[in-house]
């Protein structure tokens, strides 16, 4: 039996790495600009209530792009004691939640199960073409979109998307990546500039 030397890096190496990684200013505005017009264009296909996020370095800003398609209901993550629940909320309804993320004000009317959303737009520090997911450790987004088949979008730099990223059983995959490059259904090998 062949057995490859090659393995991947744990994937606390390679969190660390990717945290680390800045983009010169030049280079961070024309990700930016690409990636919002990539997911503009992704976003005006789609219908229904989907989840958005706050971003923090180093994930990609996404704010523009929800304002722009205002023909979608949006929601945001609040980390609760059992895990992430979505509320809809307007601009002076956030507050910094426990890991200093711009989250959701929590009031019941606003409440919007799982059950009830389209697709979700997901951060990642990292993502494979394969639809596999780097995030920040804590697993929130692997327990709660475990049981879910909504579309799930992961959003990314170009510089984010590796060749492959070690995979463990309870990992979610992505069904699309949002890019500053273009669009990929993972599973694929191929972009298709939007």
């Amino acid at each position: 039996m062949f057995v490859s030397e090659f393995q991947l890096p744990a994937k606390k190496d390679l969190r660390v790495l990717l945290k680390s990684e800045v983009l010169p200013p030049e280079i961070l505005s024309e990700e930016v600009s690409s990636l919002q017009k990539n997911l503009d264009v992704f976003l005006a296909r789609q219908s229904g209530i989907w989840a958005a996020f706050s971003a923090i370095h180093p994930e990609p800003s996404i704010s523009s792009s929800l304002n722009a398609a205002n023909h979608l209901s949006w929601v945001f993550p609040r980390v609760e004691e059992h895990g992430l629940e979505f509320y809809s909320a307007a601009v002076g309804e956030f507050q910094r939640g426990v890991f200093q993320i711009e989250e959701p004000l929590k009031n019941s009317k606003n409440h919007k199960p799982l059950s009830l959303l389209s697709g979700a737009l997901i951060p990642g520090l990292g993502f494979d073409i394969f639809g596999r997911r780097l995030g920040r450790g804590k697993g929130y987004y692997d327990r709660l979109l475990k049981n879910w088949n909504g579309i799930k979008v992961g959003i990314a730099f170009r510089s984010q998307i590796l060749a492959e990223l070690p995979e463990e059983a309870h990992d979610i995959k992505m069904d699309y990546l949002v890019t500053s490059a273009g669009v990929i259904q993972c599973g694929q090998k191929q972009f298709s500039q939007s």
